[in-house]
């Protein structure tokens, strides 16, 4: 994306439909659309550019107007091994490079049903969405969104990826494409359904075909969950694992119970850490926590949120290879147990305190 591009961008997301706007403006933005086949949007921000010039305006939309953006959105089930995925790709043919990337691979294959033929534009906002919804599988959208990244580090597959796509030979591509995800997701079974678009830098968008209405808003989804993390106590905590019996901790569920240890060094984190019956005589004890989230860090790592409680999570920093404790029924049963008498202890030491403070009150009153 050169300079002109960036401003353009910068522009178009300034433009408010709603925005009162003077005659002689208006013809000049209908001209450019009806001229130069572009959004209302890009002619605002396009007239704006140039400082009324539409002559200026029409010669530049002209020059960027060559359609020189491959854009590639696949969606793909793979029944043997039960992996559903969706990928978005945006590939500049004449720099030969990959400009935007969204992967999400999935256990529940409700969640990738949005049709590949809808606009890239909001098939690529269902891709970005996808990826804080419960049901994806962190491990492998990292991965294969990985494996996609490297066939442009490599010159020989690059030149045959871009060779192909610059050829038209889109059917061929798609057979490529699909033995690489097959490969990624270990199921040759796959089906792969894909929708490739030559499209130009101010292409104007089609028609939504279906995007259900909840999906139109996935950063809205990212902020109201970020300032949940933010307004928690977080704490740091370590997974006991099970080599033999456990699962792999890339392959967490929200709601899955596991056995963690609060490890956090810090006072407050001793302090909550012995309220919630995670320590004892200095000695840490591993206590029951749900998990809330399972975060793919990079192709080794991941990190796991779980709830300790009410405003309390423990973050922990796991390797994807290992295998984490789940609690069985009867250690749920004891757990409660163990958690009933804690609190009640805790709350009636709190009670204890108030009592004493209130009585103390009372008699610096009454000495007054």
């Amino acid at each position: 994306m050169d300079e002109i591009d960036k401003k353009l961008e910068s522009l178009m997301e300034r433009i408010d439909y709603k925005e009162e706007i003077d005659g002689s403006l208006e013809r000049k933005i209908d001209r450019l659309v009806k001229e130069c086949n572009c959004t209302h949007r890009q002619a605002a921000a396009m007239i704006e550019f140039t400082g009324g010039n539409v002559n200026q305006a029409i010669e530049i939309i002209s020059s960027r107007q060559e359609k020189n953006t491959i854009i590639i959105k696949a969606r793909f089930r793979a029944d043997h091994t039960k992996h559903y995925g969706m990928i978005f790709l945006a590939l500049n043919l004449e720099k030969e490079m990959l400009e935007k990337i969204e992967v999400a691979v999935a256990s529940d294959m409700r969640l990738c049903q949005f049709d590949e033929s809808a606009s890239w534009e909001n098939f690529e906002k269902v891709v970005y969405g996808l990826q804080l919804r419960d049901g994806v599988i962190p491990r492998l959208t990292g991965i294969l969104k990985h494996r996609i990244k490297e066939i442009f580090r490599s010159k020989s597959k690059k030149m045959q990826f871009v060779q192909i796509l610059k050829n038209g030979n889109y059917s061929l591509f798609k057979d490529w494409f699909r033995d690489e995800i097959a490969s990624a997701v270990n199921d040759n079974s796959l089906d792969l359904k894909v929708d490739i678009d030559l499209i130009s830098t101010l292409e104007p968008e089609r028609a939504v075909k279906s995007l259900p209405k909840e999906k139109e808003e996935p950063g809205i989804v990212q902020k109201l969950k970020k300032e949940k993390r933010e307004a928690d106590f977080v704490l740091e905590v370590a997974l006991s694992i099970s080599p033999l019996s456990g699962i792999l901790v890339s392959d967490l569920r929200r709601g899955d119970r596991v056995i963690v240890k609060i490890v956090d060094n810090r006072e407050v984190g001793m302090y909550i850490a012995k309220l919630m019956g995670g320590r004892k005589d200095n000695k840490i004890i591993p206590i029951i926590a749900y998990v809330e989230d399972v975060i793919f860090i990079n192709e080794h790592d991941v990190k796991v949120i779980v709830n300790l409680g009410p405003g309390i999570k423990g973050e922990a920093i796991e390797n994807i290879e290992i295998r984490a404790m789940l609690v069985s029924s009867n250690e749920m049963e004891n757990d409660e147990k163990f958690i009933s008498s804690s609190l009640y202890k805790t709350l009636s030491f709190i009670l204890m305190i108030f009592i004493l403070v209130l009585i103390y009150i009372i008699i610096f009153n009454f000495e007054k």
